[in-house]
């Protein structure tokens, strides 16, 4: 009886290897997770570039552990290997990676490419919102205060793009008030180079009601100069539905460190 090259049959799925190799790929997942917590409460800036990875090489574990005991084998029922048709080709044994070379390989490909599209898609969005990585150049909070209107300066971080700017605002003026960034809000160097705000990026309301408080961030499209030391920001008009409160606003003497890098 002959078998021809392409016919296969289901091996029997060995239940010990079976346990085996689940159990082995619930251990996996149960380390992946426990690195990927640790690595999450250790440094919260590393998470988005350890978990996706993480994640999608414990799923290539899992499915390895099960490719591993559900595979076809050529088989024929008096269990010697199959025999070519008379004057035909000899067939051709089927050469396959041993199971942990397999997965060393899968761990090196997903780790590679894992990396490089987490890399480029926080990138994109990093870009795309101005919520990027940076360095806080401000020595310390700086706050003005006019007709029951205070603004501070909490933040001034320096991005790869972009300049954010985190203000808090606290209102004592009897009615609401409207503080605009688009074409309004500006964050002016002492030698007086000015950068304006994007107001599609800031994460800013531009509406305070009274007697509350409200932090924001408004993001500057490029940077200040490296050696500029001083800077101010200013918001050229305030809205309000009263006669009562300032009618703009400078945040002057904010101090700046230069950037590390």
């Amino acid at each position: 009886m002959s078998y021809a090259s392409g016919v296969q049959q289901r091996r029997t799925v060995d239940v010990p290897r079976t346990i085996f190799f689940a159990t082995l790929a619930g251990v996996m997942g149960w380390v992946t997770n426990t690195v990927i917590a640790f690595v999450t409460e250790w440094s919260g800036r590393l998470s988005w570039l350890v978990v996706p990875p993480a994640m999608v090489l414990a799923g290539v574990i899992a499915a390895l552990a099960t490719a591993k005991v559900d595979t076809y084998y050529p088989t024929r029922s008096s269990g010697r290997h199959p025999q070519p048709t008379p004057g035909g080709a000899p067939i051709p044994s089927r050469a396959r990676l041993p199971f942990g070379v397999s997965l060393v390989v899968a761990a090196l490909v997903i780790g590679v490419a894992g990396l490089g599209i987490t890399v480029g898609v926080r990138y994109a969005v990093g870009w795309m919102t101005g919520d990027e990585p940076g360095e806080d150049r401000l020595v310390r909070a700086v706050t003005a205060s006019d007709e029951g209107l205070s603004l501070t300066v909490e933040e001034v971080v320096q991005t790869r793009h972009f300049t954010r700017v985190t203000v808090r605002v606290d209102s004592a003026v009897p009615h609401s008030i409207t503080l605009p960034v688009f074409n309004n809000a500006t964050l002016v160097s002492g030698r007086g180079d000015a950068i304006e705000a994007d107001a599609f990026r800031s994460d800013w309301s531009d509406s305070v009601a009274p007697g509350t408080t409200q932090r924001g961030v408004i993001v500057f499209s490029g940077h200040l100069a490296d050696q500029v030391t001083s800077a101010r920001l200013s918001f050229a008009t305030i809205f309000g539905a009263g006669f009562e409160g300032p009618q703009s606003m400078t945040v002057p003497k904010l101090r700046l460190r230069p950037p590390s890098s």
